[in-house]
């Protein structure tokens, strides 16, 4: 196990999971979860995932982190379980946008842990997916995650401008 060293030390890692908030911005509302990795109270990761109904039930994993210093050490790794056990205790198929080279040794960890390619989307990852639907309604949710991933960007373009202003 990569944490040995750190469990060898009594740094034992934790996760906190924060409830599901509703956001209300421009009429929609999103479903935020975020699981934080924490080490004798200090922060040192986190992944945020936001729930979308439609078309099938399943969970974007917007953004993992683990700060540069403890990287290589595992934390990643255990972040990636604890992501996919909400998830799959969840019983909804997970989304990443993973826009890292294929051939990077980062990507590897998302493939260690049963992640994989989308067929259409090479930039994309998926996991749990339904087995009752069809390939073609697995790359519809990912391109309305697609979407939802662009008007998210544009609204905060939008809130950089006005602060330009």
């Amino acid at each position: 196990m990569a944490l040995r060293k750190y469990q060898e030390a009594g740094l034992a890692p934790s996760f906190e999971f924060k409830k599901p908030k509703q956001m209300k911005e421009g009429g929609e509302v999103e479903r935020y979860h975020r699981i934080e990795l924490v080490v004798e109270g200090v922060p040192l990761g986190y992944a945020e995932l936001h729930y979308m109904s439609k078309p099938i039930p399943s969970f974007l994993v917007n953004y993992v982190f683990v700060k540069k210093n403890v990287r290589g050490f595992g934390f990643g790794g255990a972040v990636m379980e604890k992501i996919n056990d909400y998830i799959i205790s969840r019983g909804k198929m997970g989304m990443l946008c993973n826009a890292i080279d294929p051939k990077s040794k980062v990507r590897g960890i998302y493939e260690a842990h049963g992640w994989h390619e989308s067929s259409q989307f090479s930039d994309w990852m998926t996991i749990n997916e339904p087995k009752n639907v069809k390939p073609e309604a697995v790359e519809k949710a990912i391109a309305y995650a697609m979407l939802w991933l662009e008007k998210i960007e544009e609204r905060v373009d939008k809130k950089e401008d006005l602060k330009a202003a």
